[in-house]
């Protein structure tokens, strides 16, 4: 578990969710971009919140996968992974 997890990796039997957005019944999943994740994607919070990362090998030097989210009918999701673009050509 990553540090910022830490605190609620010991709590039982379901630890509180840290998203005051989640505690709602409104909403059961929430989706966010623009953090980079080295494997294309994160999901964290017994499923809760998910993390999309779409630039492979960002800045061409980070060597991270990529992902694409979809959703069915049901709003069941899957994660569509790529991996790191080539290196840019020197000039």
């Amino acid at each position: 578990l990553s540090r910022s997890l830490a605190p609620f990796s010991s709590l039982a039997p379901h630890p509180p969710c840290p998203l005051p957005l989640l505690s709602h019944s409104l909403f059961q999943h929430v989706l966010r971009a623009h953090q980079l994740c080295m494997e294309g994607y994160q999901v964290l919070f017994e499923d809760r919140l998910s993390t999309v990362w779409s630039a492979p090998n960002y800045c061409y030097r980070c060597g991270n996968m990529a992902a694409i989210l979809e959703l069915d009918e049901d709003l069941a999701f899957f994660f569509n992974l790529f991996g790191p673009a080539p290196s840019r050509p020197g000039p």
